[in-house]
């Protein structure tokens, strides 16, 4: 999909909404290209001080959309 070096700090959002914006960026750009977005994820480090993450990315339907009810 998109490649992400986890163990590359140049790229790294410092602050947590910098991370938040780049992250629904991804999941739009992937949703918009037609890529399955939901599911679950393992990524893994190859370096032992950096931990291995579980992604899991649910979709729920969107408070606009719930408004129509």
């Amino acid at each position: 999909m998109y490649s992400h070096d986890p163990t590359d700090c140049s790229d790294t959002p410092t602050e947590p909404v910098e991370f938040d914006r780049e992250l629904s960026d991804l999941l739009l750009r992937a949703f918009a290209a037609g890529s399955p977005v939901d599911g679950d994820w393992t990524v893994e480090t190859e370096s032992p001080s950096v931990p291995d993450w579980t992604v899991t990315i649910s979709r729920r339907a969107s408070d606009a959309l719930d408004a129509d009810d």
